[in-house]
């Protein structure tokens, strides 16, 4: 792990880690620090963890307390963040036993779980947890274990949305090599609230060749080495459906410069 480390006492030990800056080494706005504490034989029996992140940096807004949070059996975690202005992270990774929840299970008998309490902003809306688990979730679960609230949809209503289609016909894909034949059929998507007057409108195409346009495989594991191909798209339309099948050409051609370094496949 990279950063710095300084002996506080004989028996703590600091260690800082930068966020930001080049190479992540600058402690401002964003860091991270750790606490061990040491017993005689220099074994670690705690750990506490501070992380800080100011500014742009700060993506999260709520108060939340998180049990069993390191490595799904131990340790508490806090947060408290306002987004766009600050966040901050305080965990202590070693705590008593009957402060690890738990569940039973037929089969594993008990089972650590990890357990939220606390509320969180994003998406558009409020979550309250009470004691929900962040990694699972089971229809036996009570409900008030997390409540999510939608203010806009109080407020406003919940939105609709409606699909017309404008055009339905044919385009050609330009790619290096050839042009691919494809249908391609454009509509509009409209979006209103009940108790809001505006109306939110888009126009998407989808295009769908008649063959499929070759790609190479990614080759990050074994089941994508071989040979790939594009088959469809369905993208945003801001203007004829012609420059939607070149912007689509265009973003193939750019990945197979990307997997491959040439822009003509195979």
């Amino acid at each position: 792990m990279m950063g710095r480390l300084r002996e506080l006492s004989p028996r703590l030990t600091l260690h800082t880690s930068g966020l930001s800056g080049p190479k992540e080494k600058a402690l401002f706005p964003a860091g991270r620090a750790w606490v061990y504490v040491h017993d005689r034989w220099e074994r670690t029996v705690q750990t506490f963890h501070w992380e800080w992140h100011f500014g742009r940096k700060a993506r999260h807004t709520g108060l939340e307390m998180t049990l069993n949070a390191v490595d799904g059996d131990n340790g508490i975690r806090w947060m408290i963040g306002l987004w766009k202005l600050f966040c901050l992270f305080f965990t202590i990774e070693r705590v008593p036993k009957w402060l690890r929840p738990y569940r039973i299970t037929e089969r594993w008998g008990k089972l650590s779980v990890e357990r939220c309490v606390g509320v969180r902003v994003f998406g558009g809306a409020v979550w309250i947890d009470l004691w929900n688990n962040p990694n699972e979730g089971s229809s036996t679960d009570p409900w008030w274990w997390q409540t999510v609230i939608h203010p806009l949809d109080i407020l406003l209503g919940r939105e609709r949305s409606s699909k017309r289609i404008l055009n339905d016909g044919s385009c050609a894909v330009p790619m290096p090599e050839r042009d691919y034949a494809a249908k391609a059929t454009l509509y509009e998507i409209t979006r209103k609230r009940p108790r809001w007057p505006w109306v939110k409108a888009y126009q998407r195409v989808e295009i769908e060749t008649d063959e499929p346009i070759p790609l190479p495989g990614k080759g990050t594991t074994e089941y994508n080495c071989g040979d790939d191909a594009s088959y469809s798209v369905s993208m945003p339309c801001r203007g004829s459906v012609g420059e939607a099948a070149k912007e689509y050409a265009a973003d193939l051609v750019r990945e197979r410069v990307r997997l491959c370094g040439r822009e003509v496949y195979p």
